[in-house]
C-alpha cells in the first residue's frame, strides 16, 4: 500500500502512512490465521521511480528510515522526521470544470474539476444529452477497474440533508460504488443505486442521504467518486455510463 498517491491510476489521496499501517496488519493477520506466506512488495521506496505514487510504496523510506508500519519492530531506524510528502488541502487535478455537471438547484457551491481515472476506461467526455444538458460521459472496457471523482476545494454540507444526481448505465449495471471523502482522508461508501427516486428517459434518478454517509467530517468535503461499475455477478461493466445533475439539497 502506497504511503502517497497521485495521478490518473492511483486514487487521490488513496494512499498515505496510517492506511499503510492498516493494510499491513491486517494483512499479516490474515496470512497467520490461515498459514498463508506472503510477499509485501515493496520493502523500500525506490526513488529512481518516476515522482509521485511510485516512489512512495515502501515500508521503509529510500534512506532506510521506518515509517509507522515498522517503528515498533525497528525503533533504532525511527526517522526524524516525515517519511512520505503532505497532501495540501486542495489537490490541483487537471480536468473539466465540476461547474458543467452541477444543478443550478444545488445548494452547494461546487468548486474542483473532474477526474476520470482507471485502465477500464475509453474516450471520456462533456457532451450534450438529448435534453440540451452537459453530462459527463465515460467509455468503459468492462475489463478493468474505473470510475470518475469530483475533487473539490473543501465544501462545508454540514447542513445538508441528501445527495443527488441522475445516471445513465447499461441495463445490466447493479452496484455503482458512491464514495466521498474528508479533508481528514476518512471516507464512506455506499451502492448508489440502492438510493434510486425514479427513472426517466433512461436516466435513473438517485438521492443519497448524507446519514448513510455518517462517517466523514462534512464540513470540510474534499472528494465524490464513482467507482466500478458491476452487474450482480461482480464484474466490471462494458458501455457508456452518462452522469449530472450534481446537487446538494439542505
Amino acid at each position: 500500500w502506497a504511503t502517497y498517491t497521485v495521478g490518473k491510476l492511483h486514487v487521490p489521496r488513496g494512499g498515505d502512512e496510517t492506511k499503510q499501517k492498516r493494510y499491513y496488519e491486517e494483512l499479516t493477520s490474515w496470512a497467520n490465521q490461515n498459514g498463508v506466506t506472503v510477499f509485501y512488495f515493496e520493502a523500500f521506496d525506490e526513488p529512481w521511480k518516476p515522482a509521485g505514487t511510485e516512489s512512495h510504496w515502501g515500508l521503509f523510506s529510500a534512506d532506510r528510515r521506518a515509517k509507522p508500519v515498522m517503528q515498533e519492530l525497528y525503533p533504532e531506524l525511527m526517522p526524524d522526521g516525515p517519511t512520505s510528502p503532505d497532501y495540501p488541502d486542495t489537490i490541483g487535478i487537471e480536468g473539466p470544470d465540476i461547474q458543467e455537471l452541477v444543478s443550478a438547484e444545488s445548494d452547494a457551491a461546487f468548486e474542483g474539476s473532474v477526474n476520470p481515472l482507471g485502465p477500464g476506461l475509453g474516450e471520456v467526455g462533456i457532451e450534450p444529452t438529448e435534453d440540451g444538458e452537459m453530462a459527463l460521459r465515460m467509455e468503459l472496457n468492462g475489463q478493468s477497474w474505473s470510475g470518475v471523482y469530483f475533487m473539490l476545494s473543501p465544501i462545508d454540507v454540514s447542513a445538508a440533508t441528501t445527495l443527488s444526481m441522475r445516471v445513465r448505465l447499461p441495463e445490466e449495471t447493479s452496484e455503482v460504488e458512491l464514495k466521498v471523502e474528508s479533508a481528514d482522508t476518512k471516507h464512506a461508501s455506499v451502492n448508489l443505486l440502492d438510493y434510486e427516486t425514479g427513472r426517466r428517459g433512461g436516466w435513473i434518478e438517485v438521492s443519497v442521504p448524507w446519514e448513510a454517509l455518517a462517517e466523514i467530517d462534512r464540513s470540510r468535503l474534499t472528494t465524490i467518486g464513482l467507482w466500478n461499475p458491476s452487474n450482480g455477478r461482480g464484474l466490471f461493466i462494458d458501455g457508456e455510463f452518462w452522469l449530472d445533475h450534481l446537487r446538494i439539497d439542505e
